[in-house]
């Protein structure tokens, strides 16, 4: 996998519109600090327990603490105006279906590193640009 430093149109054009025109899907793997775009064609609990952890989607079901440093955010960006309009964190088809959970403070890290990723990209942001967290899936 080639490993993204930074948010650029190609990245996009290769990886956008994977569940609705305009959004990007990334992960965080917090352990490395690094930042991996979502195939298209391919589901986030997929990609992750295969990808990125090397087992099935069964034994990551079995054991959803493996996934707990993955977290997901969703990159909005407005191709006609040519900007980012804004980024959510914590939320994808992992903890809604498989019930993995993140600590609060790793969601806030990894969003933290999104928006990183994207001030350090080529993409400006928009002037009505939204970042947020979705903490319905932290740790209790």
């Amino acid at each position: 996998m080639r490993i993204h430093n930074r948010l650029t149109w190609a990245l996009y054009n290769s990886f956008g519109g994977r569940k609705k025109p305009g959004y990007l899907s990334v992960v965080v793997d917090l352990k490395t600090k690094t930042i991996y775009p979502v195939p298209l064609g391919k589901e986030h609990v997929k990609f992750v327990a295969e990808n990125l952890l090397g087992i099935s989607e069964d034994e990551l079901s079995n054991d959803t603490s493996l996934a707990m440093r993955i977290i997901p955010s969703i990159i909005e960006i407005d191709g006609i105006a040519g900007e980012v309009k804004g980024v959510l964190t914590g939320v994808s088809g992992v903890e809604i279906g498989y019930r993995v959970r993140h600590l609060k403070q790793d969601i806030e890290k990894a969003h933290g590193l999104v928006i990183g990723f994207i001030e350090q990209g080529e993409i400006p942001l928009s002037e009505g640009f939204k970042a947020r967290i979705e903490y319905k899936y932290a740790v209790k």
